[in-house]
């Protein structure tokens, strides 16, 4: 954040930690001449979409993405799907919705979290075709 305020560079935050770390770049700008209007904050999370949020839940789990998060870096299952886009066409628009009526205009998909090429073409094209026209249009 601190080379983002001091070169003008668009920061890249997490879904999960965007509250704390636009403090941490407000706390950055103040030490230049910029605000926080002269950037497109970007917001990124991972993204699992299935037709119950309990299969896209388990499928993140039991994904590697998923192994890793509780795994290696220990974090709770629940809050490793509450800071990714995980869960029904409607979980996710929704959760876009809310970044959007915050000011956020562009996000990433870090990671569609999948096992195989296949249904990483599948959460591609869900994605593409049913959740992003909702939230452009919303």
């Amino acid at each position: 954040l601190k080379r983002a305020a001091k070169w003008g560079l668009d920061p890249i935050i997490h879904a999960s930690s965007l509250d704390e770390r636009l403090s941490q770049f407000q706390s950055e700008l103040e030490s230049t001449d910029r605000s926080i209007n002269d950037f497109n904050v970007v917001v990124w999370a991972d993204l699992r979409v299935d037709d119950d949020r309990e299969t896209a839940k388990r499928r993140y789990l039991d994904s590697v993405m998923g192994q890793f998060a509780t795994q290696f870096r220990h974090q709770d299952e629940d809050a490793v799907i509450a800071n990714n886009w995980v869960g029904t066409v409607d979980d996710v628009v929704g959760d876009l919705m809310a970044l959007k009526k915050r000011g956020v205009s562009r996000i990433v998909v870090m990671h569609t979290v999948n096992e195989t090429f296949e249904e990483m073409l599948q959460q591609t094209r869900v994605f593409a075709e049913e959740v992003m026209p909702r939230v452009i249009h919303g």
